[in-house]
């Protein structure tokens, strides 16, 4: 039995190729120009915008969440996190001022004495940590708040405990160390610019550098040369990046020592 092969007039492609299909010729039409004429006088559809009324599916959908509110993100600047090892220069956007919260989240009362919350929150900063209120704080270490006669400055052993209580809150250790300066200014000089250029964080608790008050709470940021201070002095609103002469330093030295007869102390903080 034999059988005879459908030849076909096109021959099958070889491997690998794709068929091909001959295209269609349309018959040329005297009408063509009419047909475009209606083409292009057509109207285009109008454009579609989305249902913004209160029965839309995206406002039902929506409605739950319209009431609600966010707290703000708070998120240490990124020139405190870069290059804090630098020096002074890099710590940018770190000065509190230490009457800043009064009537919104302390008393006046409580800015008064809030030279120690103040730079609590500086070493924070400096140390890329997001800090608390002052008056967070100052609950955190059970100092006074509201208002009253009785004392609201804080000791060193609250400052200290203050940042290291904020700082583990997210996470990070900070060591720190106290230690007394005499009346001595050479050796206080020295104390500083060797444990500033161990990277460490200064608190600096003497009498006033403008009042002579018995005592006032200040952030050591560079030594110069010539012994003077660069320092952002939290009693100040310009306080930040203010320069007090070694002459200056050591009078404030010896009026805590001698006259209100309290030690001069640095409070030292690294992470």
């Amino acid at each position: 039995m034999t059988f005879s092969l459908y030849q076909s007039s096109n021959p099958l492609p070889a491997p690998g190729q794709l068929f091909q299909k001959q295209a269609a010729s349309l018959p040329l039409s005297s009408n063509l120009g009419a047909v475009s004429a209606q083409i292009q006088q057509t109207p285009a559809a109008p454009a579609l915008k989305p249902d913004t009324t209160r029965f839309s599916l995206v406002s039902r959908l929506l409605s739950p969440f319209e009431n609600i509110s966010l707290a703000p993100l708070k998120a240490v600047p990124g020139q405190i996190m870069n290059g804090l090892e630098k020096g002074w220069q890099a710590l940018k956007d770190t000065f509190t001022f230490q009457f800043e919260e009064a009537g919104r989240f302390g008393t006046e009362r409580e800015a008064e004495s809030n030279c120690g919350p103040a730079s609590a929150s500086m070493i924070l900063k400096q140390l890329g940590v997001y800090p608390p209120t002052m008056q967070q704080m100052r609950l955190m270490v059970g100092a006074p708040i509201g208002s009253g006669s009785r004392p609201f400055a804080l000791s060193t052993e609250q400052v200290i405990t203050a940042v290291k209580k904020s700082a583990s809150q997210k996470g990070r250790y900070i060591s720190t160390e106290t230690r007394i300066l005499t009346r001595n200014v050479d050796v206080a000089i020295s104390e500083m610019r060797n444990r500033l250029a161990r990277g460490e964080k200064l608190i600096l608790l003497t009498s006033g550098f403008r009042s002579l008050s018995q005592g006032h709470y200040v952030v050591v940021k560079e030594v110069r040369a010539d012994g003077s201070l660069l320092v952002d002095d939290p009693g100040r609103s310009d306080g930040e990046n203010i320069v007090y002469s070694k002459s200056r330093l050591a009078k404030v030295l010896q009026v805590r020592q001698e006259t209100y007869g309290m030690q001069n102390c640095l409070l030292a903080f690294k992470t």
